[in-house]
């Protein structure tokens, strides 16, 4: 019978596969482990099951699959590993099927992150999914962390330098060109 196997010869009957094997033969002598990305959790079955996205199995003849944990994803069936997010992308819970793009405002430089960093002060990134932030340009400034834009210096300040918090004061003698 298809999912069971007889173990020794002049035995009464047969006996069912364990979890985490199968027998798709008649007459066989023993169960065959379920293959690398795929798992078997019931007992006397003639077939293994697929691994769902999400989740991943690297070791023969398992009764079920493992999620995967933060920070990796699983996209396709039968998968043998969980693949670490790269740099941009984050998987801020377990069982993901694929990583996320950072947000605007975010950013990750590290492999097999679970979450994406804030821009620090005076960087910003506007689109979503980038291992690092882009620093203000000169004759701007960001103030708080994790914008997604500068904010232009307002008359009579000025800033020459990149990837400042805050604008300066024109210093006596001088002025700044209105907006």
């Amino acid at each position: 019978i298809e999912g069971e196997y007889v173990g020794l010869t002049g035995q009464a009957n047969c006996l069912e596969c364990a979890a985490g094997t199968y027998t798709n033969e008649t007459g066989l002598s023993a169960c065959v482990k379920c293959p690398l990305g795929r798992f078997q959790g019931d007992l006397g079955k003639s077939v293994c099951k697929d691994c769902i996205p999400g989740t991943a199995n690297e070791v023969l003849g398992q009764a079920l699959c493992k999620d995967c944990v933060i920070g990796k994803a699983a996209a396709a069936n039968k998968m043998t590993t969980c693949t670490p997010c790269v740099p941009g992308k984050s998987a801020p819970v377990s069982n993901m099927v694929t990583c996320q793009n950072c947000t605007a405002g975010s950013y990750t430089a590290d492999f097999g992150t679970g979450t994406c960093g804030q821009c620090p002060v005076g960087r910003f990134s506007a689109v979503g999914g980038l291992s690092e932030c882009a620093a203000c340009p000169p004759g701007f400034n960001q103030a708080s962390p994790g914008q997604s834009v500068c904010t232009e210096c307002l008359t009579s300040h000025y800033q020459a330098a990149e990837g400042k918090q805050l604008c300066d004061a024109c210093p006596g003698g001088t002025y700044g060109p209105t907006q």
